[in-house]
């Protein structure tokens, strides 16, 4: 979970999954993990999708998102080349 004075996705963190429990999730955190990438989790309330989401993905509204530096990358086989 992330504290409510870190900053992620406008550059306060390197890497940030956002996301919620599901298999595509779970494909893309073991791949992140194989690629020893350090990132942090953000687990996502899909009923009620948050701001970062939102601004993440305005367009399909869906996860996983990974965020780099700020950019998000929105789908799951993007994430994993």
């Amino acid at each position: 979970m992330v504290a409510t004075g870190d900053r992620v996705g406008d550059g306060g963190r390197e890497l940030a999954l956002l996301g919620a429990w599901g298999p595509l999730l779970v494909w893309v955190r073991l791949a992140l993990n194989l690629k020893g990438l350090s990132y942090e989790y953000v687990e996502v309330d899909l009923a009620s999708k948050s701001d970062l989401l939102l601004a993440a993905n305005p367009v399909h509204r869906k996860i996983p998102v990974l965020l780099h530096a700020g950019k998000p990358i929105c789908e799951s086989m993007l994430i994993v080349e």
